[in-house]
């Protein structure tokens, strides 16, 4: 049954409203066979955090970014409601000082939070965290920061008044770099391993690595912060999102930013929820959020910051008409909405520039907003980000040649047609990031891809094979597709799903769906248990697709709970079929207890803001149950997109287009 939903590169799914809950699955399936500004806090719980960073080393490799991503860290983290220490470039007693220090304001906390970002290491199976002025092999036990001892440190605490079954920690080390004492003299190398190890977890801890256990993470060039921190950084302030979310957010991000070489883990013990920032949750993605802004506020500039960040977007076509009207008409107006303020302009920019860290948006708010309540943060944002911080060689690399099935929030991928219109940049700027990053296999498979869009076949073929022996996945992808088209290189089946194979036992996602093709369709290979153990570990590394196709398995074996959950969780990864499928589970009679009109309600708006607009234009109300309709409608009032008690099918579909143009922006003047 999820044979059709198997494929190497899938189109964009089309959007459709089912009319029944049977209709929803079968539909759905059948059409892929064939084809930080924050919101406070609920309440007064303390929180306090230490974040170090240490770069400046005098005897291990010195590091780019861990001054940059202790300092952003800290503004983040003070915005939600931390009080934060912050150490840079810290000796051995200074890094004891301030762990001591963090310690004792622990013990009153209801949430603490550390975050190391620089060199560190294991030895014998405990992770130690390196000072700046650590003097190698011959001080590694007497000159470093055991991180059980950090642990210990925190244990114990009383919590304060908003704690619930005890204070909880969390623990974030961006630092498995690849051990600097390796090889060196004097350094016993039975004990010294690569990354850092696994530590046995604690109740009310959560223990978060930038990659597995004895692997090491690429500093890379992922701009200004490492890739952990940027994604630490894009995601930490979505409202309302469970830390398990955020945790899948960013495990997500890296893996899919690295070509699957760097794959973040957590282990969590924690007896409570919680949540970074408080609030209603997004119903639209960070590129919908972007374009609803706008174009409730017809900003040309906004409209262009959009079409930069996401030049293929959902939403580009729309974005380019409305730049070619406003150039033939500047005094034209946008349709239903004045050129003024729209309710709460000021902090739905902020929260937008925050988030994203987009230099272009910061100066956008400060232009709008030059006395505004942010302008200090968006002044230091401003100048953390220097004008030719994304133009970085690896940044612009990314940005001109990441596959579009590698996209993230922060980094948007190219299709092949527009990477072909822009192939001579992209292998400039992909040529440049391979020199500066020599060993990150990364850079050498965009430059691959690039020189592929450019025609060069014959240079591109070995930096695949190079990357792929280095464990870049994106690449094991593409060499197991030329030998499987025979176009590029001899045709060869075999060794095609050998490649297949690797990639997809790190779970990257175009391997696990290369893969589970063979598993499900092959007689040679057929192996169903194992297809679904891969499509279990790629969706738990944030893959839509095999989290769309788990919801299927659970729906086959009867698990409607988990299926509905999963359904809406693929399309919150990008798999939009997922939300018109969830809304139907969650609106069905049949389903039970699982059924929630209004949960229902806000997966439609979900959907109708994760397309073109195909999904509202066959949006129907007899596909849905009358409460389900009247909480629909509900929504769409309180936003300021419907009027009338009793809305007909037409008006529906119209605030259903209003919102997903606008989002929660009120239409103010024409209504």
């Amino acid at each position: 049954m999820i044979l059709a939903l198997l494929r190497a590169r899938p189109a964009r799914p089309s959007r459709r409203t089912t009319r029944t809950l049977a209709a929803a699955v079968a539909s759905a399936i059948l059409a892929v066979a064939m084809a930080a500004g924050f919101p406070a806090r609920a309440h007064a719980e303390r929180r306090v955090a230490l974040v170090i960073g240490n770069a400046a080393y005098a005897a291990l490799p010195q590091l780019d970014k861990p001054a940059n991503d202790a300092a952003d860290i800290r503004s983040a983290l003070e915005a939600l409601g931390f009080e934060v220490r912050l150490g840079v470039d810290l000796d051995l007693g200074a890094m004891r000082a301030l762990i001591d220090a963090f310690a004792r304001d622990a013990r009153t906390a209801d949430v603490s939070l550390f975050y190391y970002s620089g060199h560190g290491f294991q030895l014998g199976g405990a992770n130690v965290l390196a000072p700046v002025d650590f003097k190698g092999p011959d001080s590694i036990r007497s000159g470093t920061i055991a991180v059980q001892d950090v642990l210990a440190s925190l244990e114990g605490g009383a919590g304060g008044a908003g704690a619930d079954r005890g204070p909880i920690h969390l623990i974030f080390l961006d630092a498995c770099r690849n051990n600097p004492l390796k090889g060196r003299p004097g350094a016993d190398q039975q004990v010294l391993r690569d990354g850092l190890a696994p530590v046995p977890k604690r109740p009310n801890f959560l223990m978060a690595y930038a990659t597995l256990p004895d692997a090491y993470s690429y500093e890379g060039d992922a701009g200004r912060n490492s890739f952990y921190a940027k994604a630490f950084l894009t995601h930490v302030g979505t409202p309302g999102q469970p830390l398990e979310r955020f945790m899948l957010k960013v495990r997500s991000e890296v893996f899919r930013q690295t070509g699957g070489a760097q794959s973040p883990v957590d282990e969590s013990a924690l007896l409570r929820e919680f949540t970074f920032a408080q609030g209603e949750e997004d119903l639209a993605s960070l590129e919908t959020q972007l374009w609803q802004y706008a174009s409730a506020t017809g900003s040309t500039s906004l409209m262009d910051a959009y079409l930069r960040r996401y030049p293929a977007g959902v939403h580009a076509a729309a974005a380019r008409d409305r730049i070619r009207v406003a150039a033939l008409s500047p005094q034209a107006a946008p349709t239903g909405l004045s050129r003024g303020l729209v309710a709460g302009e000021e902090e739905k920019l902020w929260a937008l520039a925050s988030r994203m860290r987009d230099r272009a948006l910061v100066q956008e708010y400060l232009r709008r907003f030059p006395s505004g309540a942010h302008g200090p943060a968006a002044r230091s944002l401003l100048q953390a980000a220097p004008a030719a911080g994304d133009d970085t060689p690896g940044a612009l690399c990314a940005r001109l040649a990441t596959h579009d099935h590698d996209g993230t929030d922060a980094v948007r991928g190219v299709p092949w047609e527009m990477l072909v219109d822009q192939a001579q940049a992209a292998v400039k700027a992909c040529e440049a990031a391979a020199v500066r990053w020599p060993d990150d296999p990364l850079y050498k498979t965009h430059l691959a891809r690039a020189l592929s869009a450019a025609g060069r076949q014959s240079e591109a073929i070995p930096l695949f094979e190079a990357a792929a022996r280095a464990g870049n996945a994106r690449a094991m992808v593409s060499i197991g597709l030329a030998l499987k088209q025979g176009t590029v290189v001899p045709k060869d089946e075999e060794a095609a799903f050998a490649w297949f194979e690797k990639a997809a036992e790190t779970g990257f996602e175009d391997g696990v769906i290369s893969l589970t093709n063979g598993l499900l369709t092959d007689p040679r290979r057929r192996d169903r248990a194992r297809a679904v153990q891969l499509l279990t570990k790629a969706a738990d590394l944030g893959s839509a697709k095999a989290t769309f196709n788990l919801a299927v398995i659970a729906n086959e074996e009867k698990r409607q709970a988990e299926a509905a959950r999963l359904f809406e969780q693929a399309g919150d990864l990008g798999y939009a079929d997922g939300y018109t499928i969830a809304a139907a589970f969650l609106d069905s009679p049949k389903m039970g207890p699982v059924r929630n009109p209004e949960r229902s309600a806000k997966v439609i708006l979900k959907a109708a803001a994760a397309d073109t607009g195909s999904f509202v234009q066959s949006f129907a109300m007899k596909a849905y149950t009358v409460e389900t309709v009247a909480s629909l409608g509900r929504q769409l009032r309180a936003m300021g997109h419907l009027s009338g008690a009793k809305p007909g099918e037409a008006a529906l579909k119209d605030a259903l287009r209003s919102w997903s143009a606008y989002g929660s922006n009120p239409k103010m003047a024409s209504r």
